[in-house]
């Protein structure tokens, strides 16, 4: 069993929708995020920080042991709101990889 911890900072005025995709030989064979998963844009000027934890287990874990890659996509939206993006906003990831013998942290990934 796997546990990945994905820890989503956000100082832009977008909601984001992320997904990670399993590849194996440039084919996607899975998806870590089932739906619904999104961290919360900075609309009000008060910056964001949500965490979003997945178990992979199962048929997941042995899609994940095939994958030669993972393909982080993120998807930006306004919700309807006028968006002004300025010099000092931002958006950081920091993901932590768990399993039941070890811990393995990758922070601050720049994609």
């Amino acid at each position: 069993e796997l546990e990945f911890k994905f820890v989503f900072g956000n100082a832009l005025p977008l909601q984001i929708v992320p997904q990670v995709y399993m590849l194996e030989n440039g084919t996607v064979i899975d998806s870590i995020f089932e739906g619904g998963s999104h961290i919360s844009g900075s609309f009000d000027g008060v910056n964001t920080e949500d965490i979003i934890v997945v178990k992979i287990k199962d048929e997941k874990l042995h899609n994940i042991q095939l994958a030669d890659q993972l393909l982080l996509k993120l998807s930006l939206t306004s919700l309807g709101n006028d968006v002004v993006i300025n010099a000092n906003d931002y958006f950081n990831l920091k993901v932590g990889v768990k399993t039941k013998t070890t811990e393995i942290y990758l922070d601050d990934l720049n994609f």
